[in-house]
């Protein structure tokens, strides 16, 4: 199985002013010391949530293109966006709740699976044409896990994890997912949308839980 890693190496070196320190020098030394501590932090102050989808190859442009689509379908046709679904890449669809997992891709139909407990379901509503498709790691969740990457490292380029700049990437991150004294995020990672045709399906999950099962 890949590894799973919910920033890009390029959300940390565009934040971090030096990258000539012989431990995060490359991406894959920066993939050990910064973002696999950083999946493992956020996944930490979301107990009840965690693991959250990887990041995924598609961008964030991709629509529904299909005035026919209907809860048990398979697959959709989709446009708009840039660099194209891969299989195994998440996705939720605009106004709905629940996770699917792309299983082919060829321009324009893209064809998925649901998320557990329920792989014998395929689409559980209609999805409308033109919604928007959120593939991979949701926004909130990469900021925040890019912030604390960065806090790692600055404290490895000072030599100091009491560093200013490490102590100030840190905070921003814990502010970006509301965690307070207890240490538990409190900002939901995307919206629960209770009138959703597809949450009647979805009772098992609360408001911003995932649980995938990969």
């Amino acid at each position: 199985m890949a590894s799973i890693y919910y920033c890009t190496d390029a959300q940390l070196t565009d934040l971090l002013p030096d990258l000539t320190d012989s431990e995060i020098d490359t991406s894959a030394k920066r993939d050990i010391k910064l973002r696999a501590p950083a999946r493992e932090w956020v996944d930490s102050i979301y107990p009840d949530v965690a693991p959250f989808p990887n990041i995924a190859a598609a961008g964030e442009e991709w629509l529904i293109n299909s005035t026919s689509h209907a809860a048990g379908d398979t697959s959709v046709n989709i446009d708009g966006g840039t660099n194209v679904p891969v299989v195994g890449d998440w996705f939720r669809v605009e106004y709905q709740n629940v996770w699917y997992k792309v299983t082919a891709y060829s321009a324009p139909l893209l064809t998925y699976v649901s998320n557990p407990p329920r792989w014998t379901l395929a689409a559980r509503a209609e999805w409308p044409d033109d919604a928007r498709i959120f593939f991979g790691t949701p926004v909130l969740i990469q900021e925040a896990a890019a912030w604390y990457g960065v806090s790692i490292g600055f404290s490895i380029i000072r030599r100091s994890p009491s560093d200013e700049a490490a102590k100030a990437a840190i905070e921003r991150a814990k502010d970006i997912l509301g965690v307070a004294a207890g240490g538990v995020a409190a900002k939901a990672p995307f919206p629960r949308t209770e009138w959703a045709d597809d949450v009647k399906l979805s009772n098992e999950m609360r408001p911003g839980q995932i649980k995938l099962q990969r």
